[in-house]
C-alpha cells in the first residue's frame, strides 16, 4: 500500500498545482477558491452529493481560456449548458458579459443560486432548469413564453456564446447532448431564416479527451449541421493548457 501511494505522490509531480482530479489529497475537495483576472475571486461551495457539485479540471481550463480571450465575452449573451457548479459561467460575468444564464438539471439548482449569490454576480447571472430529456428534438415548434432560446417576444436567438464542460463523460451523455445540439440548430435556423440579421452563436465544448463520449459526439456531430474545430494549444491560458484537456469550437453551418 505503501508503494501504492509513493508510486501516485510521484505521478501527481507531474501535474501542475492546479490539477486536482489528479490529487491524492481528498482535503481539496469541498471549497474551490480561482484567483480572476481582475484580482478579485471566484468562491464555490463543494459537495459529494453529485458530479454537478464539484469544480473538474476541464471548467477552470474553459474558464482561464475565456480569461485568455476577454473580447469573446464581453457584451455577449452567454449560455452554459449542464453548468455545474457554474465556474465557466461566472467567470464570464466577470469579464464583462452581458448576461449569463446558467442550466442545470432540478436537482442542483439550489448549489447553482448559491455560488451566484455567494460570489455577488446576481445581477448578471441567472439560473434556470433544463432537463435534456423534456426538450423537443423534432422542430422548434411554437414559440413558448418559456422558451430559454429566444428572446422574448422576438425571433432573435437568445445567446451569442454557448459554454458546456464535461458534457461528454460517456456515451449517453454525449446523445444527450447531441439531442440539445439538435435542438439549439433547429432553433438557429428559425431565427436566421424570419431575422436575415440574427448572428450566429459559438459554442465552446470542453472534456478531458479520454472520455468515452467524446468520440461518439465527434461521429454524431455531423446530423446538428455545426462545422468543428479543435482549439490549438496558443489560444489557452499559458498556464492553464493540459494536452489530455480538449476543448472544440463549434459554429453553425
Amino acid at each position: 500500500l505503501l508503494d501504492k501511494r509513493k508510486k501516485k505522490e510521484k505521478e501527481v509531480q507531474k501535474y501542475p498545482p492546479w490539477r486536482r482530479e489528479k490529487d491524492i489529497d481528498g482535503t481539496r475537495w469541498g471549497f474551490f477558491e480561482m484567483q480572476c483576472f481582475d484580482g478579485s475571486k471566484i468562491c464555490i461551495e463543494e459537495s459529494y452529493s453529485s458530479t454537478g457539485t464539484r469544480v473538474w479540471d476541464t471548467a477552470i481550463v474553459m474558464a482561464k481560456l475565456l480569461e485568455q480571450n476577454p473580447s469573446n465575452v464581453y457584451g455577449k449573451n452567454v449560455l452554459e449548458l449542464g453548468a455545474g457548479t457554474g465556474l465557466v459561467g461566472l467567470v464570464a460575468a466577470r469579464l464583462g458579459a452581458k448576461s449569463v444564464l446558467l442550466t442545470e438539471i432540478s436537482s442542483t439548482l439550489p448549489s447553482l443560486n448559491q455560488a451566484v449569490a455567494r460570489n455577488n454576480l446576481g445581477s448578471l447571472c441567472s439560473v434556470k432548469c433544463l432537463d435534456w430529456n423534456a426538450l423537443n428534438y423534432q422542430s422548434p415548434g411554437q414559440q413558448q413564453e418559456d422558451n430559454i432560446f429566444f428572446q422574448r417576444n422576438t425571433d432573435q436567438f437568445s445567446f451569442d456564446l454557448i459554454l458546456a464542460s464535461d458534457v461528454l463523460i460517456c456515451r449517453q451523455w454525449a446523445c444527450a447532448f447531441i439531442k440539445v445540439l439538435t435542438v439549439i440548430s433547429n432553433m438557429i435556423h428559425l431565427s436566421t431564416t424570419t431575422n436575415s440579421s440574427s448572428k450566429l452563436p459559438t459554442i465552446l465544448i470542453g472534456s478531458p479527451r479520454d472520455r468515452d463520449g467524446v468520440q461518439h459526439f465527434l461521429e454524431l456531430l455531423s446530423s446538428c449541421n455545426f462545422h468543428v474545430t479543435e482549439l490549438q494549444p496558443a489560444e489557452f491560458h499559458p498556464d492553464f493548457f493540459c494536452p489530455d484537456i480538449v476543448v472544440f469550437a463549434l459554429t453553425p453551418n
